[in-house]
């Protein structure tokens, strides 16, 4: 399987073409940027030749078009990397909007017993804020890594054309500093780590979600954070991780930082040296000054190319995320479905395991129709997995379940879920007013229909608190 960015790609169903048409806009907008330089050293080159030989005059028309020319670079890379913005931006809302539609089909087709093994804080980090960095990531740093890369480039073949020591001497530093700040990305236990970063996020993100939803019972009865041990603990234990996880860099990073904003400081005594042994060398002058200028011109590029490599590690972790929501495979409706007549349940030598843990080992009884069965054992044994298999909130192991004689995997799902009543352990409130939530699954029952359960549990006056609540 692709990862990566070309998985990234691959799930959002987007072409190359658009991400290629902006890096090629990117890549010009890093040369153009750099004309200001070039002109730079060439109008040094006519003050030089001035001073050398003073019978010679300055070309101020020359100087003139050079510095033309530098504004002229200014403004064309501005445009095209604006114009490398703009497309990757329309590009990254494309493939935003196709990942989370994706996204959301898919779960619809997925049995409910992912929903009660899956968190909804852990389904919304998957929506919102793993597809919400892979925007920021195709908008912004992609155009940003090729520019940068581009600048780099083009700034070393500058430099080595000119004075291959210098250049080198750069370019020592330029990996250097590559080799503090990367050596712990090549360690053996990295990709766990980054793992663990985002499993712990997700779990904070899980428990805040529990916690706001509490709000109103810590009001009532005055109850403290540390009532919520879960979202207590997830949050200590990311503040301990993410200290831990910035203590392990800090080092690393700052000898980056220090080399690669430092260019000068290496190459200044390098220069001074050689000019000790080559004093009328005036060509190596002017291209000494033309590093001083241009070394400077290094770190930005440099510092988005290390920036892009982190963030490209944060988007495979996304990515696989994802991933393992699509991997979740959806209920199959029947290619012959059938309507059972008759509603005697059987179950044939029925097996079911939560991944690894054996659950029911076969299980075999018949139910007659009309008839009443209680189902009694210790927590944890099954019972209510004996219901969600009835209603196919979990695909079977191995064994067989019939209703009136059909097995229910030929029975559509919504004329299975027509033929059963299931109250769920956990109450489960959408979005919506008390009406629409009693009528999801009639969404033409009138408003005296949802009133006659409201009446028989004696919740009416519950419902009607407040005029949200119920609403016709």
């Amino acid at each position: 399987m692709k990862n990566g960015l070309f998985r990234l790609l691959e799930i959002a169903g987007e072409k190359r073409f658009p991400l290629i048409i902006s890096g090629i806009f990117s890549a010009l907008g890093a040369l153009c940027m750099l004309l200001p330089y070039f002109a730079s050293y060439l109008i040094l080159k006519e003050f030089l030749a001035y001073y050398t030989n003073s019978s010679i005059f300055i070309n101020q028309n020359l100087v003139f078009d050079y510095a033309i020319l530098a504004i002229a670079g200014i403004l064309s890379g501005l445009i095209c990397i604006a114009v490398a913005f703009i497309i990757s931006h329309l590009c990254a809302y494309r493939i935003l909007y196709n990942i989370r539609m994706r996204l959301l089909r898919h779960l619809a087709l997925l049995p409910l017993g992912y929903f009660t093994q899956t968190t909804s804080g852990e389904i919304n980090r998957n929506i919102q804020d793993n597809v919400e960095r892979i925007e920021l990531f195709i908008a912004h740093m992609i155009p940003d890594f090729i520019n940068s890369l581009a600048s780099a480039t083009i700034l070393f073949i500058f430099m080595f054309s000119f004075d291959w020591r210098l250049a080198l001497m750069c370019f020592a530093v330029f990996l250097w500093g590559l080799f503090w700040q990367f050596r712990l990305y090549f360690h053996k236990d990295f990709k766990d780590k980054i793992a663990q970063y985002y499993s712990s996020l997700e779990k904070m993100n899980i428990h805040s979600i529990e916690y706001a939803k509490g709000l109103p019972l810590i009001k009532i009865f005055g109850r403290s954070v540390f009532s919520f041990k879960n979202f207590f603990h997830e949050v200590e234990s990311y503040k301990n991780f993410s200290l831990e996880w910035t203590s392990l860099f800090k080092n690393s990073f700052v000898v980056f930082k220090v080399l690669i904003t430092s260019f000068l400081a290496f190459i200044l005594p390098l220069g001074v040296l050689i000019l000790s042994f080559e004093p009328d060398n005036i060509a190596f002058v002017l291209v000494f000054l033309f590093f001083i200028m241009t070394a400077s011109g290094l770190t930005s590029p440099l510092f988005k190319l290390m920036f892009f490599a982190s963030e490209l590690t944060r988007i495979n972790e996304g990515v696989k995320r994802i991933d393992c929501i699509f991997s979740q495979k959806p209920l199959q409706e029947p290619t012959n479905p059938k309507t059972p007549t008759s509603f005697e349940i059987t179950f044939e030598n029925v097996n079911f395991a939560y991944g690894e843990q054996n659950i029911l080992q076969d299980i075999s009884f018949v139910l007659p129709q009309n008839q009443k069965l209680a189902i009694i054992g210790e927590s944890g044994g099954g019972k209510s997995t004996i219901l969600s298999l009835l209603c196919r909130f979990y695909e079977l192991n191995a064994g067989v379940i019939q209703i009136g004689g059909i097995n229910i995997q030929d029975i559509p799902i919504s004329v299975l879920f027509d033929k059963i009543s299931f109250v769920f352990q956990e109450n489960i409130l959408f979005s919506e007013s008390i009406f629409e939530n009693i009528r999801m699954s009639n969404k033409n029952a009138s408003f005296e229909e949802v009133k006659k359960p409201l009446n028989s549990l004696c919740a009416m006056s519950l419902s009607t608190s407040s005029p949200s609540n119920m609403i016709p």
